[in-house]
């Protein structure tokens, strides 16, 4: 809370949370993916930020487009270099970064906008999905 208050008194919306080793890691409220070469990257599980469902969910969407992916531990000098910069949480979905540090990004960009597509595609079939009742509907009847 404290990172993302000081990132909005500078004028941004969400704050980037560094590894322990330095590393770009995650934001705030929500995990980090970068666009370098037409490749979706976002840093390792390694122990220092959270899985993530929304994470989870678009490097599965990403890998049934075709979008390659790496997870791994990401440089800050990867950052600042991306071509797009996007962060994902389950409560704001896909949000691309159109600024980082000053420098403007291509936002949303084109793998962006591609993965928000599929997102959306799903969280409509998730929502049309029959569920199964539950102990809450056997107490209403």
């Amino acid at each position: 809370m404290l990172a993302r208050e000081a990132a909005r008194r500078r004028g941004a919306d969400e704050a980037l949370r560094l590894t322990p080793a330095g590393r770009p890691g995650e934001a705030a409220f929500a995990n980090l993916f970068v666009v370098r070469a037409g490749r979706l990257e976002t840093p390792a599980l390694d122990g220092t930020i959270l899985p993530g469902v929304t994470r989870a969910r678009v490097l599965a969407l990403a890998a049934a487009a075709g979008i390659a992916t790496d997870q791994r531990a990401l440089t800050t000098d990867e950052l600042v270099t991306a071509e797009e910069v996007f962060v994902t949480s389950a409560a704001r979905g896909i949000v691309p970064v159109a600024a980082l540090d000053g420098r403007r990004l291509p936002a949303p960009g084109v793998i962006a906008v591609a993965l928000q597509e599929a997102y959306r595609r799903f969280l409509v079939s998730e929502a049309a999905r029959p569920r199964t009742a539950g102990p809450e509907a056997a107490a209403e009847r």
